[in-house]
């Protein structure tokens, strides 16, 4: 963006400047550093290496802003661009208006080329032409058109009149197409309105339909297009169809049911493990009672006898 805005410019300043030479009325002030106004009635070139090349009342503010000519634009963000026109704004740094009127590029890197009433918002947004149209998501795109708006990130409006993209990447074109789910396209050649319904979905609208290959053309309109599509698509019975999908909900309630099962059973298995493990460590434990019962026994009998045999050395005294 920034390449193509110093060619234009410098484009400009060659054609400008020898003519500037030759003005004599020059009215206006360069305020800032090594700023420059050419020609014209009213213009300021207020930021530092600005420049205001002829027209009135323009305003250049930005550093390194440009106007090249017309009437009561704006360049106020640093590296801003206005060509020509009237009441044009460049207002975010690098922003880019080449013409037309009441335009306004408010996003850092945004580009109007021309047209009027258009409003180029996002970041690196795009309008080429046209009337009232806004781009307002980062990286959208507006081609042309009347009273389009491209508010989705990514998203685009080739041309056409009335026409929304508000999914991340959508597109859409033709008249009253609504792309409003993200990764959708919607093409509306017909007279009423067409939205996107899912993610990801292609939705063509019109009134006719023509296919060609080679010289064979086939036309698809709202009188044959039943017999179109029962010619194309395989017959099916209704009721057989219905029991079609019952037996596939069936089938989804029976794979939860299954894996419900599976999941209670490895919990009763490794519920099994612990009560296995806790009975292990009970055996042990008893089998340690046991032996210290045992060993217990053994030193009251040695005890006895101890007690015995000084009973009777004492008697013996």
């Amino acid at each position: 963006m920034m390449i193509f805005n110093q060619h234009i410019t410098l484009c400009l300043v060659m054609v400008l400047v020898p003519l500037m030479q030759y003005s004599a009325d020059v009215v206006g002030s360069g305020d800032g550093d090594r700023s420059f106004v050419g020609a014209g009635l009213d213009n300021v070139a207020q930021g530092t290496d600005s420049f205001v090349g002829a027209g009135a009342d323009n305003e250049a503010q930005g550093d390194a802003s440009f106007i090249g000519a017309g009437a009561d634009n704006e360049a106020l963000g640093n590296a801003s661009f206005t060509g020509a026109g009237a009441d044009n704004e460049a207002l975010g740094i690098e922003s880019f208006v080449g013409a037309g009127a009441d335009n306004e590029a408010q996003g850092d890197e945004s580009f109007i080329g021309a047209g009027a009433d258009n409003e180029a918002v996002g970041y690196e947004s795009f309008v080429g032409a046209g009337a009232d149209n806004k781009a307002g998501g980062v990286a959208s795109f507006v081609g042309a058109g009347f009273k389009n708006n491209a508010s989705g990130q990514g998203s685009v409006i080739l041309g056409g009149s009335k026409n929304k993209a508000s999914g991340l990447y959508s597109i859409a074109m033709g008249s009253n197409a609504n792309a409003k789910k993200d990764l959708s396209m919607v093409v509306n050649l017909g007279t009423g309105k067409a939205s996107s319904k899912k993610d990801g979905e292609f939705l063509v609208s019109a009134n006719v339909f023509t296919f060609q290959i080679g010289s064979k053309k086939a036309t698809i309109n709202s009188k044959n297009f039943d017999k179109f599509f029962m010619k194309v698509l395989p017959k099916k019975n209704p009721a057989r169809h219905l029991e079609h999908i019952i037996d596939d909900e069936q089938q989804s309630i029976n794979e939860q049911l299954h894996k419900h099962i599976k999941e209670q059973q490895a919990q009763i298995k490794e519920q099994q493990a612990t009560n296995e493990e806790q009975q292990a460590q009970i055996e042990e434990q008893q089998a340690t009672n046991e032996e210290q019962q045992v060993q217990i026994e053994k030193q009251q009998a040695q005890i006895n006898k101890l007690y015995r045999m000084m009973t009777a050395w004492s008697t013996e005294k």
